[in-house]
C-alpha cells in the first residue's frame, strides 16, 4: 500500500499585481485540477471585461468585486498534489488595504511562495511597497520556509532576460536573509505563459535550478505538535442551509474528531462536533496543519473570526485578561509610551491592544535588562511589555503554543513591531460567573431594602414636602436648560454640519496629490487620531489652522472632505452667508455658536471655502465696524482665548486669492499648502482615477496627459464627462434610427395578411448599452473643453510669488516685498 502523502499549506504572497493569483491558477490548471471548460469560460468572461490576462487569476478570485477591481481581496483556498505532498494553497491579497486578510492567510501556512514582479518598474514598486513587509510578516507568523518566484519573465527587456534575473536576485536575497530566511530557491517563471511552473522552459534554458513544482517538493516536512491539547483559531464561520453552523480554521495543535465536545473561547460556549470536512470530503480525524470545516450546533452569530476552539476535556482555551510579551520595535515613527493602543494580529485575531506598562528595555541579543520601566521605546528597541486587549482575545505563551504566541503589531497601515508572548494571565470563567451571581444577589437585596424605605417615606410625606419636591424639580429643569440651552444660533449652524460617517469622499477618490495628502495627514489626522502625542510641554502641539491655496478646480474642497472622513472628524462647512447677519451683534453670536457646536461634536474640522471673502484684510475700504468685530471674534475663538485650549478643533480653509487675507489670519494658518495645477504625471493619474469606473479601451493616457497641459483636476473631470456624452450621442442617434425602421416594419406587417409571428419577433426591442470610451472621444472632447485657468497668466504668477513668501516649500525671499502688501 502506497504511503499516504503529507499535507502542507502554502501561502502565496507578494506586492499587488505581482501575478500571485495568475501563477497559482495556472499551476493548478497545469496539474489537472481545473477542467478545460472552466478555463474557456473564464477566458470568455475576461475578454468581455477587457482583462484577457486575468483568466488564470479568476480561477481563485471568486468575488465579483475582485474581478472588477483586478485584485484579490479575501484569502482563497485550493488544493493540488505533487510527488511528495498534498498541498493546500492559500492565495493572499497583496494590496495594502487588505493586509489583515493576508495576515489571516499567512498564519495558517507551513511555507510561503513570494511572487515578485520582474518587469522594469514593477520590481522596484514591490520592494518599496508590500514585498518586504509580506516577507517579514510571514517569518514573524511562523512561516520559516520560503520559495521566491521572479514572475513575468516574459515581459522583461529583453524577454526572459538572465541579466534582469541576476539583478533581482542580488537585491532580494540579502533582504530575505536579513528577515531570517536561509537557503531560498529563487525560480524565474512566467505565471501567464506557464514557463518553469511544472516543466523546464526552453525560454529559460540558462537557469539550472528547480522548477516551482520541484521546489515545493524540496520543502522540509513540517513538525506537527499532535501530542499537545487541541487549538483551532477560527478563520471564518459559515451558516449552510440544511447543515447548520460550520466554523473553518487550521488545526494548530492536537487532533479533532467527530463526537468531540469543543469549548469556544472567548465566549465559553460548548458544542459537540457532528462532522469534520476538508476540501468538501468528510474525514475521521484532523491533525495539525489541516485546514478544516466542522459542523457544530451553535448559532453562527455567536462565533467570530479569532475565537479559538479546544477540547473541553483537555486544557480548554480561556480568554486572556492580560499578557506579558517580548516586543521588537521595527518601524515606528515616534515614541511608544504607556497607553499606546495599536492593532495586534495574532493567529486569526485582529484586535486593538493597550500597552498598559513598559516593564523593561532589554538587549535583543543577550536578553539582559538594560533599563527598568522606561518612559518610552523607539524603533530598534526591544522591550518587555504588559498588554491588555480592548476586546475578548485568546492567546497562549509562545513556549507552549507557538502559533498562538507570536504576533505582529500594526499601526498607520504599516508593521511597527513584532513579538512573542511570554506569559498569559487568563480569566477564570467559574470565578467570573460566581462573582456575577453574588453581585446580582446583592443588588436584589439592596433593591428590596430601598423599596421598603421608599414605601415608608411615602406614608410620611406631607404637603410641604411634596411642594419642596416640586420646587426642586423646577430648579432641576432650569439647570438642564442651562446645560443644553435652546440656542437658535447653534441650530442655524448645525445645518452646515456633516457627521464623519456621512462624508463619502476618500483619498482614493482623489488622483495624485500624494505629497499634499501626506502633509494633511501629518497636520490634521495625527493630532485628531493620536492626541496623546501632542500633550505636555514639548514642542509638539496640535495644528490649529491649515490653508489650501491655488488655482480653482485643483481639488482643495475634496481634500478637505477626504481628510475629515479619514480622520473620523465632523465637518462644518462655513461661508460668509452662514455667519453674517443684517442684525447688529448677531454675526458675533453666530461665530460663538460655530465654535460651541464644533466643541460639542469634536473632533471637528471647520472648513471655510473662499476664506478671503470672510477673513480679508481689515484695512479694506469696504469694511465696516460690524465686519471687523466678526473677524476679531472669530480669531479670538480660533486662538483659544475664549474657548478651552484642549478642544480638538482645526480650521481648514481654501482660497484662490491668498494675497487678500489679513496678516493676522495668515499667522494663524500654521500650515499653508499650495495645491497647484497637476503635472503631466499627475494628470495621467487623475485621468485613470476618473475613468476607473467607466468602460474604456485603447486610451493612451500619456498622450492624453500631454494634450491637457494646463488643465486642472476639475477641467479633466469636465473633459471626461464631455467624452462620455459622445457615446451617449451615438446611442440616442442609433435608437432614433431603430425606431423609424421599427415603424416601417410594423406598417409592412399590417399590410400582409399572412404575416407570421416570426416577422413580429424581428421587431422586438433588444438590450442596448453604451459602448466603451475611446481615444477619439477624448480628442473630440478636447476640442470642446479648454482649460479654465491661465497656467502662465498674471494670477498664477501672483500665486507663485505668495507661495515663495508664505507657502510650504517657498524660497522665503523677503527682499522684494509684494506690491499688494505695500
Amino acid at each position: 500500500m502506497a504511503k499516504k502523502k503529507v499535507r502542507i499549506n502554502i501561502v502565496v504572497i507578494g506586492h499587488v499585481d505581482s501575478g500571485k493569483s495568475t501563477t497559482t491558477g495556472h499551476l493548478i490548471h497545469k496539474l489537472g485540477c481545473i477542467h478545460k471548460s472552466v478555463i474557456e469560460s473564464l477566458e470568455k468572461e475576461a475578454a468581455k471585461m477587457n482583462k484577457r490576462s486575468f483568466k488564470y487569476a479568476w480561477v481563485l478570485d471568486k468575488l465579483k468585486a475582485e474581478r472588477e477591481r483586478g485584485v484579490t481581496i479575501d484569502i482563497t483556498l485550493s488544493k493540488f498534489e505533487t510527488n511528495k505532498y498534498n498541498c493546500t494553497v492559500i492565495d493572499a491579497p497583496g494590496h495594502r488595504d487588505f493586509i489583515k486578510n493576508m495576515i489571516t492567510g499567512t498564519s495558517q501556512a507551513d511555507c510561503a511562495v513570494l511572487v515578485i514582479d520582474s518587469t522594469t518598474g514593477g520590481f522596484e514598486a514591490g520592494m518599496n511597497g508590500q514585498t518586504r513587509e509580506h516577507a517579514l510578516l510571514a517569518f514573524t507568523l511562523g512561516v520559516n520556509q520560503m520559495i521566491c518566484c521572479c514572475n513575468k519573465m516574459d515581459a522583461t527587456t529583453p524577454k526572459y532576460s538572465r541579466d534582469r534575473y541576476v539583478e533581482i536576485v542580488r537585491q532580494v536575497l540579502p533582504c530575505l536573509n536579513k528577515v531570517g530566511y536561509k537557503l531560498i530557491p529563487i525560480v524565474p517563471i512566467s505565471g501567464f505563459e506557464g514557463d518553469n511552473l511544472i516543466e523546464r522552459s526552453t525560454n529559460l534554458d540558462w537557469y539550472k535550478g528547480p522548477t516551482l513544482l520541484e521546489a515545493i517538493d524540496q520543502i522540509n516536512e513540517p513538525m506537527r505538535p499532535s501530542d499537545k491539547p487541541l487549538r483551532i483559531p477560527l478563520q471564518d464561520v459559515y451558516k449552510i442551509g440544511g447543515i447548520g453552523t460550520v466554523p473553518v480554521g487550521r488545526v494548530e495543535t492536537g487532533s479533532l474528531n467527530p463526537g468531540m465536545v469543543l469549548t469556544f473561547a472567548a465566549t465559553g460556549l460548548q458544542a459537540e462536533v457532528k462532522s469534520v470536512e476538508m476540501h468538501h470530503e468528510a474525514i475521521g480525524e484532523a491533525l495539525p496543519g489541516d485546514i478544516v470545516g466542522f459542523n457544530v450546533n451553535v448559532a453562527a452569530r455567536d462565533l467570530k473570526q479569532g475565537y479559538v476552539a479546544s477540547n473541553s476535556e483537555g486544557d480548554p482555551a480561556v480568554e486572556a485578561a492580560h499578557f506579558t510579551s517580548l516586543v521588537i520595535i521595527t518601524n515606528h515613527p515616534g515614541q511608544i509610551r504607556n497607553g499606546y493602543t495599536p492593532v495586534l494580529d495574532c493567529h486569526t485575531s485582529h484586535i486593538a491592544v493597550k500597552f498598559a506598562e513598559l516593564i523593561s528595555k532589554v538587549d535583543r541579543c543577550s536578553g539582559e535588562e538594560i533599563e527598568r520601566e522606561p518612559k518610552f521605546l523607539m524603533s530598534g528597541d526591544t522591550g518587555i511589555i504588559k498588554m491588555i486587549p480592548t476586546k475578548p482575545m485568546v492567546v497562549e505563551p509562545f513556549s507552549l503554543y507557538p502559533p498562538l504566541g507570536r504576533f505582529v503589531v500594526r499601526d498607520w497601515h504599516q508593521t511597527v513591531a513584532v513579538g512573542v508572548i511570554k506569559a498569559v494571565k487568563k480569566k477564570d470563567p467559574a470565578a467570573g460567573a460566581l462573582a456575577g451571581r453574588d453581585k446580582l444577589e446583592s443588588l436584589c437585596m439592596e433593591l428590596q431594602r430601598q423599596n421598603k424605605m421608599l414605601m415608608e417615606e411615602c406614608k410620611r410625606v406631607s404637603t410641604e414636602v411634596q411642594q419642596f419636591k416640586l420646587d426642586l424639580f423646577a430648579k432641576f429643569q432650569d439647570a438642564i436648560k442651562k446645560l443644553h440651552p435652546d440656542n437658535a444660533f447653534e441650530e442655524c449652524i448645525r445645518q452646515e454640519l456633516i457627521p464623519a460617517n456621512e462624508i463619502e469622499v476618500t483619498f482614493s477618490d482623489i488622483g495624485a496629490l500624494d505629497d499634499i495628502k501626506e502633509s494633511l495627514q501629518e497636520a490634521v489626522m495625527l493630532p485628531l487620531r493620536r492626541p496623546y502625542l501632542f500633550k505636555g510641554d514639548g514642542l509638539l502641539k496640535p495644528c490649529k489652522g491649515v490653508l489650501l491655496f491655488g488655482p480653482p478646480g485643483t481639488g482643495k474642497t475634496m481634500l478637505a472632505k477626504a481628510i475629515a472622513n479619514e480622520s473620523g472628524a465632523s465637518f462644518i462647512n462655513v461661508s460668509p452667508s452662514t455667519i453674517n447677519s443684517k442684525w447688529s451683534g448677531q454675526a458675533e453670536k453666530n461665530v460663538r455658536a460655530l465654535f460651541s457646536l464644533a466643541a460639542e461634536v469634536a473632533p471637528t474640522i471647520i472648513f471655510i471655502d473662499e476664506v478671503d471673502s470672510m477673513l480679508g484684510r481689515r484695512s479694506s475700504s469696504y469694511e465696516n465696524n460690524s465686519i471687523r468685530r466678526v473677524k476679531n471674534e472669530f480669531m479670538s475663538r480660533w486662538d483659544g482665548l475664549l474657548s478651552k485650549p484642549d478642544e480638538k478643533i482645526i480650521v481648514l480653509a481654501a482660497t484662490n486669492m491668498p494675497f487678500d487675507l489679513d496678516e493676522a489670519v495668515i499667522r494663524r494658518f500654521q500650515r499653508r499648502i499650495m495645491v497647484g495645477l497637476p503635472s503631466a504625471e499627475n494628470r495621467e493619474t487623475i485621468l485613470k482615477t476618473l475613468l476607473a469606473k467607466d468602460k474604456h479601451e485603447d486610451i493612451d493616457f500619456k498622450e492624453l496627459s500631454t494634450m491637457t497641459e494646463g488643465y486642472s483636476g476639475s477641467d479633466l473631470k469636465n473633459l471626461c464627462t464631455t467624452a462620455a456624452y459622445c457615446a451617449l450621442k451615438e446611442l440616442t442617434h442609433y435608437e432614433k434610427e431603430r425606431k423609424r425602421k421599427r415603424k416601417r416594419k410594423l406598417e409592412e406587417v399590417e399590410i400582409l395578411e399572412d404575416a407570421s409571428n416570426a416577422a413580429k419577433d424581428d421587431i422586438e426591442d433588444q438590450v442596448i448599452s453604451l459602448r466603451p470610451l475611446n481615444m477619439e472621444d477624448m480628442r473630440q472632447a478636447k476640442n470642446k473643453v479648454a482649460a479654465s485657468f491661465a497656467a502662465e497668466g498674471s494670477m498664477m504668477n501672483r500665486l507663485r510669488e505668495w507661495n515663495d513668501l508664505y507657502g510650504e516649500g517657498g524660497s522665503r525671499k523677503k527682499e522684494e516685498q509684494l506690491s499688494y502688501f505695500l
